[in-house]
Parts: C-alpha cells; sequence; structure tokens
C-alpha cells in the first residue's frame, strides 16, 4: 500500500472538520433550502401581486441554485469518502468504523462503503445524494453530446 494514501486518508478523517462533519453541515443545508424552497412555491401559490410574485420566483430561483450547488458538494464529498474507505478499510476494525460514520446495523457482507449507503444517517444520506447527483450530471453530460 502506498503510504502517501494512508496519509492523505487519516489526513481526510481526521481534519477539515472530519468527513462526518461536512456530511452533516451539508446535510443540514439540503433541508434549509429544501425547506425554503417549499415556502416559496406555496407563497407563489397564494400571491396576486405581480411584483411581489416576481421577488417570490427570484428567491425561490436563489434557493434551488444554492441547492443544487449544495448537491454537487454532496457528490465531491461522496467521492472522497469513497477513497478515503478504499484506503483505511483494511486499518480500521468494524465497531471502529459504526462508531465513526454513525452505522447502526452492519452488513458483514458488503463493504464499509455499501453500510454507510445503507445507513439512515446523515453521512449516508449525503452519499446516496451524492450518487443520484452525480448520475444526473452525467445523464446531462451524454445528452448534451447527442445535440452536438
Amino acid at each position: 500500500m502506498d503510504n502517501n494514501k494512508l496519509y492523505k486518508a487519516i489526513i481526510e478523517v481526521n481534519t477539515k472538520g472530519s468527513l462526518q462533519k461536512q456530511a452533516k453541515k451539508l446535510y443540514d443545508k439540503e433541508r434549509l433550502y429544501k425547506k425554503l424552497t417549499a415556502t416559496y412555491n406555496k407563497e407563489i401559490q397564494e400571491i396576486d401581486d405581480d411584483e411581489l410574485l416576481t421577488d417570490l420566483y427570484l428567491m425561490r430561483k436563489k434557493y434551488k441554485i444554492r441547492l443544487d450547488h449544495i448537491k454537487n458538494k454532496m457528490c465531491y464529498l461522496n467521492k472522497r469518502i469513497i477513497d478515503t474507505l478504499d484506503v483505511i478499510e483494511e486499518y480500521v476494525d468494524v465497531d471502529m468504523f459504526c462508531e465513526l460514520f454513525e452505522v447502526e446495523e452492519y452488513d458483514e457482507e458488503d463493504n464499509y462503503y455499501g453500510n454507510i449507503l445503507s445507513s439512515a444517517s446523515k453521512i449516508g444520506h449525503v452519499c446516496r445524494t451524492g450518487l443520484i447527483y452525480n448520475e444526473k450530471l452525467v445523464k446531462e453530460i451524454i445528452e448534451e453530446d447527442r445535440v452536438m
């Protein structure tokens, strides 16, 4: 094993606010932006004033853009989590992994990443959202290539 990869994985787990803290922060922001977008959707349906309606549309658009940005960050965090787990899986025992990544039910037939994906934790949600967003980006790229 390349010692440099192990060193980078240890740094990833222990610094940058840790993977778990980054995931929690992204999860909380995603929930906030979804809630704000839903609030603006509700307000838009109830307003008749054109000027106010325009402002509400702009605010909703603002939070949709922020939500999209958060999902993009989740995609990149998911990639870093995959890379980190690939390196540390052989060195970190199951109990420590479950504690670090808040995995309540560990499936021995699955790897660490698979267990995170199937967990109900915030980091599991972030990884699943990151995967979905990644698929959306790939689909958009394929569609753009077809148009050209």
